[in-house]
């Protein structure tokens, strides 16, 4: 270099790519790791899908039962309805699901059988959710 100029040096260089490169791998893990911004978001529309079905099922089966239906229709409605929110929702169209009877309380209850990953059914043991 000329007396007088003035420039970046190679350290400076150097040191300016080295940052990127640690800014954009922390990025990275932040945005597609395991407790990552996508994995976080995709466990919430998960976890809300499943909870929107069980207050559908719950609202279905109120009405039924203010409508006098006796527990058989009641659950061949509720399977019904099951069974067309399965096939309209690509997502979840291997699950497999069970509506009983809780003799008890004399409700029905969603229960899940099979039909998610390994991470899904981790999600699924977060919450309130039957299980067989």
């Amino acid at each position: 270099m000329l007396k007088g100029e003035k420039g970046i040096t190679m350290l400076a260089l150097v040191i300016t790519v080295i940052l990127l490169c640690l800014l954009a791998s922390i990025t990275i893990s932040f945005s597609i790791g395991e407790e990552g911004v996508f994995t976080k978001s995709r466990r919430i529309n998960y976890l809300d899908d499943i909870s929107e079905l069980q207050k559908e099922l719950s609202e279905k089966e109120v009405l039924a039962r203010a409508n006098g239906q006796d527990n058989n229709t009641i659950k061949k409605e509720l399977e019904e309805y099951l069974n067309n929110w399965l096939n309209s929702n690509e997502d979840y169209k291997d699950y497999k699901f069970e509506i009983k009877l809780n003799n008890e309380e004399d409700t029905f209850v969603l229960t899940y059988i099979d039909g998610a990953t390994e991470e899904e059914e981790k999600w699924l043991n977060t919450v309130s959710f039957p299980r067989e």
